[in-house]
């Protein structure tokens, strides 16, 4: 396994906030979720950059879910091609 540097997220403060629910929903699907830091001091990010991330297993996750997006663009896209068809029209 390679396990690389940490990384971390640092959370968005004010307006900007809301945009971090994304964002952790981003980083879990990728199994990183405990690497957003809502408040950053300077401890918890010497830790996340101590701690490695294990970027086969990232990249393992997101070839998964890459894989389900894919399949299931592909299942619409053959359901739209059957039905044009059966109208008979482009």
């Amino acid at each position: 396994m390679a396990y690389l540097p940490g990384c971390f997220a640092v959370a968005l403060p004010g307006k900007r906030a809301g945009l971090n629910a994304r964002a952790h929903n981003l980083l879990s699907l990728a199994g990183l979720a405990d690497r957003m830091v809502e408040a950053p001091d300077a401890r918890t990010v010497q830790r996340l950059i101590g701690t490695p991330v294990n970027w086969e297993e990232v990249n393992a996750r997101l070839a998964a879910i890459r894989a389900e997006a894919e399949a299931y663009l592909d299942a619409e896209i053959a359901a739209a091609r059957r039905q044009i068809t059966q109208r008979g029209t482009l």
